[in-house]
């Protein structure tokens, strides 16, 4: 097997000191961080030429990737991915919904999860903020989380009323409604310029000086929807791909999981669609679309507390095929159901 040697700091190689300076301010210390990146994009974020940017990349890759190695073939990824089904999975807290995402959310690139209002967006982040800190054996990445709000306040009613529930739920595992609570931080974004210091500075030292797994943007649409003219709609795609480009960085670096909600918008015709645009959607791993439909009812529920139910679509992923689940939501959290 081919040895990844991505985890190398950039200051322990044949790399000159003001080349490692410039990667360290603009936040690129690991061999896989800079790699994650285009030449063009390290070029803008830390200053130096071109030339340069190609040359650090062709060095770090013949250093990440020696030559020597016996390649693995498909069958053998395959044969893989099938001994250990979820590595690389956050559970969403519900058997139904985690088998129909073939274990639950991937932890690679950013997760999107786009709907109207009250689809059940913010709910199903809040119960990953919780889900996250359980064992890896029991579905999360025993750690904490980070939620950005840009909209409303942070729910905290909300997120107690499920963290009371959660440890009622997994009092085996002992873990206690305060320890939960604890393990979340919560960040506020009013604007962009906001947003782009939380980003750049305050959450790169969280996630290196805290044992975190989750990041939560709730979210983008929110700021750039607002900040931004017609006319500035050349800007806003800059600035949103830089954005992704730095999320993308965290969950390589760090190997946190980046779920970001996103509003929608009117299609010309009918209909709707994810906001951002195109700009946004290509920066985006997977994509899950979450919709309400008044006339559904678990028949199951009592009659005084029918909940809707709303489904959760897959609109792209690199491991799914387009599919969609119904769910409902309860005091306890976010319940899927079988068709």
């Amino acid at each position: 097997k081919l040895e990844f040697r991505g985890n190398q700091l950039l200051e322990s190689l044949a790399v000159p000191p003001r080349i490692v300076a410039a990667f360290k301010k603009a936040g690129l210390v690991h061999i896989r961080c800079v790699l994650n990146h285009s030449a063009s994009d390290l070029a803008r974020k830390t200053g130096l030429s071109r030339r340069e940017t190609d040359n650090v990349l062709v060095l770090l890759s013949k250093i990440a990737l020696p030559r020597g190695g016996t390649p693995s073939n498909a069958l053998e990824l395959h044969q893989e991915e099938s001994r250990q089904p979820n590595q690389g999975r956050l559970t969403t807290g519900c058997q139904v919904i985690d088998s129909h995402l073939c274990g639950g959310l991937l932890v690679q690139g950013i997760t999107e999860i786009a709907g109207i209002s009250a689809a059940g967006k913010t709910q199903l982040c809040l119960q990953l903020c919780l889900t996250v800190q359980l064992p890896k054996d029991a579905g999360g990445l025993a750690g904490g989380a980070v939620y950005v709000c840009t909209e409303d306040a942070f729910p905290n009613k909300r997120l107690l009323q499920l963290s009371n529930s959660f440890a009622r739920k997994y009092c085996h595992i002992g873990m206690t409604a305060k320890q939960l609570t604890d393990s979340i931080y919560i960040e506020h974004a009013a604007n962009i310029s906001t947003l782009s210091v939380l980003l750049k500075f305050k959450l790169p030292l969280l996630l290196a000086e805290k044992c975190l797994r989750l990041v939560v943007i709730d979210s983008l649409a929110a700021l750039f929807r607002v900040e931004f003219s017609y006319q500035q709609i050349s800007q806003r795609a800059q600035l949103l791909q830089a954005f992704g480009a730095q999320l993308h960085s965290f969950a390589d670096q760090y190997g946190v999981a980046v779920v970001c909600v996103n509003q929608v918008t009117s299609e010309v015709g009918g209909g709707l669609k994810p906001s951002l645009g195109l700009a946004w959607a290509n920066m985006v791993t997977t994509r899950f679309i979450v919709q309400r439909d008044e006339t559904l009812h678990d028949s199951e529920m009592l009659e005084d507390t029918v909940p809707s139910l709303r489904s959760l679509c897959v609109a792209f992923a690199p491991h799914l095929p387009p599919t969609s689940i119904n769910y409902c939501i309860t005091q306890d959290g976010i319940h899927g159901h079988q068709t």
